[in-house]
């Protein structure tokens, strides 16, 4: 988050557990509530908070994540009421004050509609921004698809640090969201574009994992290529789809959320099998 002036400006709102706390948290950390909230994409993980922030703030996302975020209603309300078993997961010394946060948010649970977490300020232009007290922070969409068709990217360009949403997954395989429009191709070349925008200095603040530089970037096309690379292979020498699933490669090897590996193989298959 970021906080200056009479704004404050927060990327993505987790689970609706966790938004309460993280309002507060802002407001320990900036001395504001958040008054803006970007969106990375649509997926429960990164919007499945916004209900604490759609009546009271600027809720930014791409216009393609507003049909998403909208069928994501009944997950969303499951969120809520499956919001003890999410919390019981958290830290010792948070876990009273959050059971009290989804204790309100299931006594309210009836007044909620699917629209309580839509993006309330969607947006289609490649390149929009928030001046948060005289800091430009850009809200930047590459124009195709890549970890879903509604990333976006943010950019504080005067301190060097770029977000980028489920375009960067540090140490961990992917997920290649058929569903959501992914694109590995449009990955590759929207990584390429964020690329651009880094120097040795800048900080890269990935979907999931820790931070790091640019090299995180070059790391997550090397994957991708490789993945692209290893599956052509196999297709090509007709490997069946059962066989090649099962398969690892030594780019695979030593990473978190392994249970995403299956996928990506899977995915780019069909993705090259059809053209």
């Amino acid at each position: 988050m970021v906080g200056g002036g009479e704004r404050c400006l927060l990327v993505d709102t987790k689970f609706p557990a966790f938004a309460q706390r993280i309002k507060r948290d802002a407001e320990t950390l900036t001395g504001l509530a958040p008054t803006h909230v970007v969106n990375t994409h649509h997926h429960g993980d990164h919007t499945g908070g916004n209900q604490a922030f759609t009546g009271s703030a600027v809720v930014i996302g791409l216009e393609n994540s507003v049909p998403r975020v909208r069928g994501q209603f009944e997950r969303n309300m499951s969120g809520i009421t499956g919001g003890s078993r999410t919390v019981g997961r958290a830290s010792e010394p948070y876990r009273a004050s959050l059971m009290e946060d989804v204790e309100t948010l299931l006594a309210n649970a009836e007044a909620f509609t699917a629209e309580d977490w839509v993006a309330n300020t969607p947006v289609s232009t490649a390149v929009t921004g928030i001046d948060i007290d005289g800091e430009w922070v850009a809200i930047r969409h590459f124009g195709r698809p890549s970890h879903t068709d509604n990333d976006l990217v943010i950019h504080l360009t005067g301190r060097n640090v770029i977000h980028t949403g489920d375009v960067i997954f540090n140490g961990l395989h992917p997920f290649l969201d058929a569903n959501g429009g992914a694109s590995s191709l449009g990955w590759l070349e929207t990584l390429a574009e964020i690329e651009a925008l880094c120097d040795g200095e800048s900080v890269v603040v990935p979907g999931h994992g820790p931070a790091g530089g640019r090299e995180l970037v070059r790391a997550q096309r090397r994957y991708l290529e490789q993945l692209r690379e290893a599956v052509g292979l196999g297709l090509k020498a007709g490997t069946p789809l059962d066989e090649l699933r099962q398969q690892t490669f030594p780019f695979m090897e030593g990473l978190g959320l392994e249970q995403l590996r299956e996928n990506a193989i899977v995915f780019v298959y069909n993705e090259l099998a059809t053209g």
